[in-house]
Formats: C-alpha cells, sequence, structure tokens
C-alpha cells in the first residue's frame, strides 16, 4: 500500500516561489518511484492537481482538511516563509494548527525546509517552540531561521536544508531561446530580467524603475519585467513600464521547467524577490539583488553577493553602476554562481530522503 504524504504550505494563490518550492517538493518525492501517494492542499485544488498530476484538496474549511487527512501517513509543512507573522497574524495559528491536528490524528509531522520570522509577537514564538518540540522532524532553509529558534528556547535539534528549489538540475538553453523569441525579446542585446516588488504593506515610488531601466536601455539592454506573484506584481510591472517605451512584461503563466530554460538564456537577473534569485542561481545566470527582507540579504551572503543594494530607498544610480560592473564578466558571474549551487543541490537532495525516512 502507498504510503500517503500531504503537503503544506501557501499553495494555489499564484505566487511563483510557492509554486516552485512545491514543483520541486513533488518531483523529489516522486524520484525513484518512491511509491508516494501525495495530496497538496491548496487554494486552488483543480488548479494544482492540474499542473503537478497529485491530488489536490481545499486548504481551509478545517473539516474539509480534516476529512483530506484521514489516512496520512506523513503531514509536511513548507516550505517556504510560513512560520512568521509579517504578512498576517494567521499564519502561524494556521500552519501550526493543521500540523498539529494531523499529529492526533495519527500522522507523523515534519517542518520542512521553512523560513522561520521575524515573529513579532511574544505568544507566537511561545506557539511556535511548543508546536515544533512535537514534531518527528524539524528544517529550516538558512541560519538566521535556525538561530531564530535557537532565541526563542528550541532545546532539540534543527536540520538546515536549503529551499528545494535548489534542487533542480540547471536547464538547456535552446528551449529559453524559443521562449524569448515567442515574447518578442530582442536577442541581439544583452538580455536583463528584473523581478520588481514592492515593500510588504506599502505601494512605493515607482520612480526609481523608471530611473534604472530607462538608464540600462540607453546602456544597450533589453528589459524584460518578471511579475511572481499575481496580480500584485503584474500590477506594478504595468506602471513601471507606463513610463518606460520598449519594455517587455512575461505575461504568459509558464511552469518552473519553462521559466529555468528561459532563465538559461537571460544575461543578468536583477532580483528584488528572493525565488527570483534562487532560480536565476539555478539556472547559473549572473545575479544582482536588491533587498526588501533579511531572507534576501542571507541568500546574498550565501553567494558571496554584495548586500548594499536595499529596495527602501532605492537608489537607481546605484543599481545601475552595479548591473554594469556584472556585465563586465557575466560567464565568470554565471559560472560562480552555478559552482555555490552544487552544495546546496545536494543538501536539498539529502532532504527529500530524510523524508522519506520517515515512512
Amino acid at each position: 500500500m502507498k504510503k500517503k504524504v500531504i503537503l503544506s504550505g501557501y499553495y494555489g494563490f499564484n505566487n511563483f516561489g510557492d509554486e516552485a518550492i512545491l514543483y520541486a517538493l513533488v518531483k523529489g518525492l516522486q524520484e525513484d518511484g518512491g511509491g508516494l501517494e501525495l495530496l497538496v492542499l491548496s487554494e486552488n485544488p483543480l488548479q494544482t492537481s492540474t499542473t503537478y498530476g497529485v491530488e489536490s484538496s481545499p486548504r481551509w474549511p478545517l473539516h474539509r482538511v480534516l476529512a483530506a487527512c484521514k489516512d496520512c501517513d506523513l503531514f509536511v509543512t513548507g516550505g517556504g516563509g510560513l512560520i512568521q507573522d509579517k504578512t498576517s497574524s494567521r499564519s502561524i495559528p494556521y500552519y501550526l494548527g493543521l500540523n498539529y491536528l494531523a499529529r492526533r490524528l495519527g500522522a507523523k509531522t515534519a517542518l520542512f525546509a521553512c523560513g522561520i520570522g521575524p515573529v513579532s509577537r511574544n505568544w507566537q514564538r511561545k506557539v511556535v517552540v511548543r508546536s515544533l518540540a512535537g514534531m518527528d522532524f524539524i528544517s529550516v532553509r538558512d541560519k538566521m531561521s535556525s538561530s531564530y529558534l535557537q532565541e526563542w528556547g528550541l532545546k532539540i535539534d534543527v536540520d538546515i536544508i536549503p529551499d528545494p528549489v535548489f534542487s533542480l538540475q540547471p536547464p538547456g538553453q535552446e528551449k529559453g531561446d524559443e521562449i524569448l523569441a515567442g515574447e518578442g525579446i530582442d536577442g541581439h542585446k544583452p538580455r536583463l530580467m528584473i523581478a520588481p516588488r514592492n515593500m510588504p504593506g506599502q505601494k512605493e515610488d515607482i520612480r526609481p524603475w523608471w530611473e534604472i531601466i530607462n538608464g540600462l536601455k540607453r546602456e544597450g539592454f533589453a528589459i524584460i519585467l518578471w511579475p511572481l506573484d499575481r496580480p500584485a506584481d503584474m500590477n506594478l510591472c504595468q506602471e513601471i513600464a507606463r513610463g518606460t517605451g520598449g519594455v517587455n512584461i512575461l505575461e504568459a503563466h509558464y511552469s518552473p521547467p519553462r521559466l529555468l530554460d528561459l532563465m538559461r538564456s537571460v544575461d543578468l537577473i536583477l532580483g528584488v524577490r528572493l525565488h527570483s534569485l534562487i532560480m536565476g542561481a539555478v539556472a547559473g545566470t549572473a545575479l544582482v539583488g536588491v533587498s526588501y527582507d533579511p531572507k534576501v540579504s542571507s541568500f546574498l551572503e550565501t553567494f558571496d553577493l554584495p548586500r548594499d543594494l536595499y529596495l527602501k530607498g532605492l537608489d537607481p544610480q546605484a543599481v545601475i553602476r552595479r548591473v554594469l560592473a556584472v556585465k563586465e564578466n557575466l560567464a565568470e558571474e554565471g559560472k560562480r554562481v552555478e559552482e555555490k549551487v552544487i552544495p546546496l543541490r545536494q543538501k536539498a537532495r539529502q532532504g527529500f530522503s530524510r523524508l522519506k525516512e520517515l515512512l
């Protein structure tokens, strides 16, 4: 009989980063003919089931989730930045509450490659520590997350497993060239993909982006705007495009492997969104990061990339100078990034083995 595994995360909301995590999780758990029955809790079960070829069930209301948990062998929370109260005070009670209920129903439970923090409310920190203490396996995606748990008083061992997206193989370039040609993007200029976002809870002044893009266009770049979280990022990209003539927006929904193909054909990625940088790293593309959150700064530190560009108070000229500096050594930068991914890929795949061992 197949073992039943439930995956719980921020799935079905058209956030590309979380969808890439889900794709990597499904792929990693199904490798080697693992004989697992996967079920994903999703905001859009039909879309999730169709896209990933797995069973899917609504992530709410509670009675639907409990029905899905019947006969569950392993309940996996993650990955992604789920354990925090910055975007919503309901995230921690939701994710850890479901994990607790699955445990009460007899399932083994795991926190997998999650980001921890920030958690500003002391009672939420206590909930996190008590909930994790009862799990069968705990892993976080970076040292910063592990440090938070230690500070809050968690006394048990915590594994550090990189974001599951790092487990994906680097793609070829030919299919990416086809995608870019189909999008009408000039193949004779250096291609720069930009993944912007607003500061959480704020509507940013987009004039710095106009200055950045117009300046880089004058330097000969073909610009592609990539909205990872829809519709918020799409609206932002459309506002940016209105102030810059001749900028492409990647409007089509591409699957993670197709996006990796595309990113292999891009010369440089200017990323604010974390998973634009992670996907770019997997594709072996040169990177420039703009930090809006400690998780982005942590990524840049891991890859020995500069951490002095910030979304808050964005300095257009500093961004332009950094992009032009990287442009001088695109091949070397891409190769250096790709080499940094190799040990992360191995550790991410070891994480899937740890989950299977629980079964």
